[in-house]
């Protein structure tokens, strides 16, 4: 058997477990974790209900005042994603819609580039969302997760369209409460954009064109690259198993990337990496400036190349595996051309991109051919693409799996190497490995390690109560006549979803 063949059976049986296990897991939901009451109202006697279309909870003090409310975005809000699906949160306002603390109970978003969430949330107490939370001078978007910081303040939007006309008995000063539904301009001209790039990346791959190429390179590096930063990754393919991509009126260009990238891999072979990709466009450009400035470029032996290429077949079971096991999209997201474009990640992950980026400028595409776990996604299925290469040379890029189209197969330089080029590599090589699991690491550890914790009422004065009609008696005893809600939950309900 093939070694891709093996590795296309473990890709495909990692990936139908993770389905099945999402499909018949005991838990049809999101263990979403839920703090109680006192965590955010210490002097709060006991909770109930609002007269709401939406959950929404009142609290009172020990003398009947109303102190404040709070409401889950995941009873409420729909169609709102970030940048690798919904945001959940808990918002506390007081008895005037001022957001008393805002928090983010699950998100599954690229661990390393939200890390200053907690920063972000900050900003946000004191704002009052009875007006629409937008980016602006008071509030500042988290340094390269600007779709993240967008997604939680659409869904706290959202939640209040939803629940202030009938809360605090006022319009909020809306767009439009399905706004996030409808796709916005912007969104649809990266659509003909888009579709008009693959189009040219595949005449240019297929013609053998390198002006076309790099076209279509460079457009990719602006378009993806710079302006959406939605870069395709192995987070959404772990996204795609697990349910966990983001809506597709939110990100319809993240779909259509998908999209095209996996039938031009099936049919044509890899087009995306070859001719879209922009961080192939950074490698390409480091590559062609020391080869025509400095005239230093260098390659690995055959023996040594052939070998090196599977590592990212292996990095892309692990990272996988290690995805579906924690239920979290966002491990995937390792790539470095995600710390390039997006920034604010690890020391670790900028290592690696120095690392890589550094080797790059020796050894054409070195991210691309030894360690891209998405690349290798891509690769499995390019292995039966319908145009198949013919070329005598021997050197590893004839295989169907690792073709660029770049026609390097075709030139004697590129198996010349020496002993310290060689030597070289393998250090370069090492090196990224070393920095690529520290990475792998600490996104988990980011994740397991700082697991929110389920709280109780943490004041002993605070009381609550798990029957209904002991509720409805205190309210009457204490000449309390509650109003009609459509939902009636209580703390104990809570602990015990």
């Amino acid at each position: 058997m093939k070694p891709y063949r093996l590795f296309l059976i473990l890709f495909l049986i990692i990936v139908s477990f993770g389905t099945i296990s999402r499909f018949t897991s005991t838990k049809t939901r999101e263990n979403i974790p839920r703090p109680g009451t006192g965590d955010f109202f210490p002097q709060a006697v006991f909770t109930r209900p609002a007269a709401t279309d939406f959950p929404c909870y009142q609290v009172f003090d020990k003398d009947h005042n109303l102190i404040g409310y709070y409401f889950f975005t995941s009873d409420i809000v729909t169609g709102v994603s970030g940048y690798a699906g919904p945001i959940h949160l808990v918002v506390v306002i007081d008895p005037n819609g001022k957001i008393i603390t805002a928090q983010i109970l699950q998100h599954h978003e690229t661990p390393g580039l939200t890390s200053s969430l907690p920063d972000f949330m900050q900003q946000l107490i004191g704002k009052n969302i009875e007006s629409p939370l937008t980016l602006s001078d008071d509030i500042d978007g988290i340094s390269g997760a600007t779709i993240t910081s967008r997604a939680v303040l659409e869904t706290i939007n959202q939640a209040a369209t939803k629940v202030l006309p009938s809360l605090l008995s006022r319009k909020i000063q809306n767009e439009s409460i399905n706004r996030t539904r409808i796709l916005k301009p912007d969104k649809l001209l990266l659509i003909p954009a888009l579709t008009l790039i693959f189009i040219l990346a595949v005449v240019g791959c297929l013609k053998k064109n390198p002006i076309l190429r790099w076209l279509t390179l460079s457009s990719g590096f602006i378009i993806i690259g710079l302006i959406t930063g939605n870069m395709l990754s192995l987070m959404h393919v772990a996204g795609t198993v697990l349910g966990q991509l983001p809506a597709l009126t939110s990100q319809p260009d993240l779909y259509l990337l998908l999209f095209g990238a996996f039938i031009t891999a099936f049919l044509l072979g890899r087009i995306y990496c070859s001719g879209i990709c922009p961080f192939a466009f950074v490698e390409e450009l480091l590559f062609h400036i020391n080869k025509k400035l400095f005239k230093r470029t260098a390659s690995p032996n055959l023996k040594t190349d052939t070998i090196c290429r599977w590592i990212k077949y292996v990095s892309l079971i692990l990272i996988l595996s290690s995805s579906l096991w924690f239920a979290h999209s966002g491990l995937g997201a390792i790539e470095v051309y995600l710390t390039v474009f997006n920034g604010t990640r690890s020391i670790g992950a900028w290592l690696l991109a120095a690392a890589v980026m550094g080797a790059s400028f020796f050894y054409q595409r070195f991210w691309c051919k030894y360690l891209c776990p998405f690349g290798a996604v891509l690769a499995l299925f390019s292995q039966f693409k319908i145009l198949k290469k013919r070329s005598s040379s021997s050197y590893p890029c004839t295989d169907c799996a690792e073709c660029f189209y770049c026609d390097h197969c075709h030139s004697d330089s590129v198996l010349k190497s020496n002993r310290i080029q060689n030597n070289f590599f393998i250090l370069a090589t090492g090196f990224s490995v070393i920095l690529l699991i520290f990475v792998v690491a600490n996104s988990i550890y980011s994740i397991t390690g700082k697991t929110p914790v389920r709280k109780t009422i943490v004041n002993e004065d605070t009381k609550a109560y798990s029957n209904i009609q002991d509720v409805l008696k205190k309210l009457e005893e204490e000449g309390i006549t509650p109003s009609p809600a459509k939902y009636w939950r209580t703390v104990d309900h809570e602990e015990n979803d």
